[in-house]
């Protein structure tokens, strides 16, 4: 008692601590509540998004599934033998027609279409007539697991547990009515469900626990579709949580529950009204709130290192500065990492989003080149017709001289060729940005692969093509090329023309700036592209160079540096080149260099390795 009674420095020292601790304990509260609340919105964010685009694809898949299944039963092939099959004996020729005729028609329908793994055709009774599978043929199939279409409604498919394996299954079918319009049959596919099983589990920014699935009501139970544990015979019969509950009953939201282990997750639920299906994205609430568990803890630990040093010393404080700045340089790092993180999922989003558009702008533009040839001969056939038609009646009449007078005929037969052919070229002209936007939208791809480099610096100029071309005020920018003999590479494609982006387009702001400051009427803005192979022949090398306005020393030194843009506010990062360098460097263990003067220009030098 004493000795605390006449030691200040313990007292002192006392007080200290105890300030300290209390003020660990409430900056570390406040850390943590702030920061879990932060995460709790970005997971939902992130589950919502995730979601959403899986609902996306799944819609794309059913209804390409649909529109294949729909095709083949509007065929006139299969509508002119499908009613011999229900309507006739078997020992009639017409049946033994139409079944060997279907036979072949469908053999080569189901190679083509993957996911339909077979077709059949059902009488009123529900017995299998016909089937691809041959082995299927005389067996029964419950009805009531069949969606019908009837008149003007939608084409949907049927979810129900397989009355053998009792996994479940996917099945479209098509009501065939007789002449008086009374249903005598169906015609049906079992879908495939692999793909809607890879969609489902891909655990993209899901983290380590995260995960996707889809649920299926029959008959009030519960059973998985895809994701999840689907297949595994305990979640056959039937699996419940809070989430699943919810959103079996149509509810569309989201919340904090316990999974169908038990376990405590986040979850986001939708319900698929078109599809009767629940799609659940959830991910384990340790993980998730992880960042802020760790948050404070190295609060608390900070915070009693802290304590420590006020009651040891100056030296201890000097250490806890140190520790400090540690922290500070930490932080910046984090901070650093998340913007790249961000960026990069930019990219993969956007190539996602390209690669789609790609692909449906595809099929259209190929079905018009495809017919321009068909087009041009009967056009050519036409006037060649037309042609003879003169020469062997020269006189046909007023009225069709009138006419032909009228309309020009000879001007058509000239210029309608020449509508054909630009209508080819144009054609062509889109096929070549098609494949360019889908050669440089490979962002998604995460292994390594060997590809034409020049595969991806010329996709990207194409995609950045309408910058290139001349504007009001501005003159066009040329490109020259100077490729060599390159062999295909081993990388990672995406990267690199995420890498020949940020660095075709620098030097494109670059020459815009020196339109705009009004440089000679004798510049030609120019951006020289070179490639060659190293004499070592292990090295790959790219050059890109403009004749811009250059770079100061001080600006080249700091050009890798994360965050440095010399752009206005909103125009740039500042890690457009510091991803490039992380990407050429530390994924593909190349160079990159930057060579600049004021008024000389600028050129990147990019070195990758073979293989």
């Amino acid at each position: 008692m004493k000795f605390w009674q006449k030691s200040l420095t313990v007292k002192l020292s006392t007080l200290f601590l105890f300030m300290s601790l209390m003020t660990v304990g409430v900056v570390g509260y406040i850390a943590w509540a702030k920061t879990r609340s932060n995460l709790e919105r970005l997971v939902f964010n992130q589950l919502s998004i995730s979601a959403i685009l899986k609902e996306g694809e799944l819609d794309r898949w059913f209804e390409d599934q649909r529109q294949a299944f729909l095709l083949i039963n509007q065929s006139a092939e299969f509508q002119n033998n499908i009613n011999n099959l229900l309507t006739r004996k078997k020992a009639e020729p017409e049946y033994s027609l139409a079944y060997n005729t279907l036979s072949k028609y469908l053999d080569k329908v189901v190679i083509s279409q993957l996911n339909l793994t077979e077709i059949f055709i059902l009488n009123n009774g529900g017995k299998i007539i016909f089937s691809n599978q041959k082995n299927r043929e005389g067996s029964y199939e419950n009805l009531s697991n069949f969606t019908q279409i009837a008149k003007n409604s939608e084409l949907v498919p049927a979810f129900y547990p397989s009355p053998v394996t009792g996994k479940p299954m996917s099945t479209l079918a098509i009501p065939i009515p007789n002449e008086k319009g009374k249903i005598i049959g169906f015609v049906a596919t079992n879908l495939s469900l692999e793909r809607i099983d890879k969609i489902i589990r891909d655990r993209t920014g899901l983290g380590q626990t995260g995960q996707t699935y889809l649920v299926g009501n029959f008959a009030a139970r519960n059973s998985f579709i895809s994701g999840g544990n689907s297949g595994k015979q305990e979640f056959l019969e039937d699996v419940r949580s809070y989430g699943i509950d919810e959103a079996t009953k149509g509810i569309d939201s989201s919340g904090f529950y316990l999974n169908h282990y038990g376990v405590p997750v986040i979850g986001v639920y939708r319900w698929l009204d078109k599809r009767n299906l629940a799609l659940l994205a959830e991910i384990q609430q340790d993980e998730a709130f992880a960042p802020a568990n760790q948050l404070a803890l190295g609060i608390i630990l900070v915070g009693l290192g802290a304590a420590a040093m006020l009651v040891v010393g100056v030296y201890l404080l000097r250490i806890l500065e140190n520790k400090a700045e540690q922290l500070g340089k930490t932080l910046f790092e984090l901070k650093q990492t998340q913007s790249q993180l961000i960026q990069t999922e930019k990219m993969s989003g956007l190539g996602q989003m390209v690669a789609g558009v790609a692909h449906e702008i595809n099929n259209p533009i190929n079905f018009i080149h495809g017919n321009l040839s068909y087009a041009s001969k009967y056009t050519q056939d036409l006037l060649n017709l037309l042609l003879l038609y003169q020469e062997k009646y020269p006189n046909p009449g007023r009225e069709i001289e009138d006419l032909v007078e009228d309309i020009d005929l000879n001007f058509i037969a000239e210029d309608l060729p020449k509508m054909l052919a630009s209508m080819n070229i144009g054609t062509n002209r889109i096929r070549q940005i098609v494949l360019s936007l889908r050669n440089f939208s490979r962002h998604d791809e995460s292994e390594m692969k060997q590809v034409d480099i020049h595969e991806g610096i010329d996709s990207t100029l194409m995609i950045l093509q309408h910058r290139l071309k001349g504007k009001a005020g501005s003159s066009e920018i040329n490109v020259v090329k100077d490729y060599g003999d390159l062999p295909k590479i081993e990388c990672y494609a995406g990267q690199l023309n995420q890498v020949f982006m940020n660095i075709l387009s620098n030097a494109i702001d670059a020459l815009e700036e020196c339109n705009k400051q009004g440089s000679s009427e004798l510049f030609c803005p120019t951006i020289a592209i070179c490639t060659q192979l190293a004499k070592e022949t292990s090295r790959i090398i790219i050059k890109i160079k403009d004749n811009g306005p250059g770079m100061s020393g001080e600006v080249k030194n700091k050009a890798f540096d994360p965050f440095f843009t010399t752009k206005p506010v909103g125009k740039g990062t500042g890690l457009g080149l510091s991803l490039s360098y992380k990407i050429v460097v530390e994924k593909h263990g190349g160079i990159l260099q930057c060579l600049s003067e004021l008024g000389q220009g600028t050129e990147f030098i990019i070195e990758i390795p073979i293989g």
